[in-house]
């Protein structure tokens, strides 16, 4: 059965670009980084860490008491944001990857003209322009939470009812 929001509540959108590993920024190309999205309005760099072991190391690694094998295959990444001054946009810098990352989507051609614009801007960081192209991918985060007292139907056109299939 077909159906649309009328409606729709999107939470954000995004578009990544996966690429080959880069080597580390040295301290011009990082500076110059800053410089160009400081242009491009995303003012408020952000650091993350975290941990990740890829699955199919798994199966190569020995059981161990104490668990060390599978300690060595855990890896500490690190990963930039750079936001804008209302947190509605971001480019997250992974080792492998640049996502873009807006909570105020309204339209694809907007969408698309900004992300591009951004690509260009960091192919400028000589490094950055050399890395190869993996995978492109473009996500939509949608949230159906109803306001306080309003039925899920008042979402879609007057003719629907339901969950489109």
């Amino acid at each position: 059965m077909p159906g649309r929001f009328e409606n729709p509540p999107l939470v954000y959108v995004t578009a990544m670009v996966r690429t080959t590993p880069r080597p580390p920024l040295d301290e011009d190309q990082w500076r110059d980084l800053q410089q160009v999205l400081l242009r491009k309005g995303l003012k408020q760099p952000r650091r993350s860490s975290g941990r990740e072991f890829s699955l199919s190391d798994l199966g190569h690694m020995s059981n161990s008491e104490d668990g060390s094998s599978l300690k060595s295959a855990v890896k500490e990444r690190v990963r930039w944001g750079f936001f804008d001054k209302e947190d509605a946009q971001s480019l997250i810098l992974g080792q492998d990857f640049f996502e873009f990352r807006v909570a105020n989507y309204e339209k694809y051609p907007g969408f698309k003209d900004r992300f591009l614009n951004l690509l260009e801007a960091i192919q400028t960081v000589d490094i950055l322009g050399m890395l190869d192209v993996q995978e492109l991918t473009l996500t939509y985060c949608d949230a159906i939470i109803p306001a306080y007292g309003t039925p899920l139907k008042n979402y879609f056109n007057a003719d629907q009812s339901v969950l489109p299939l």
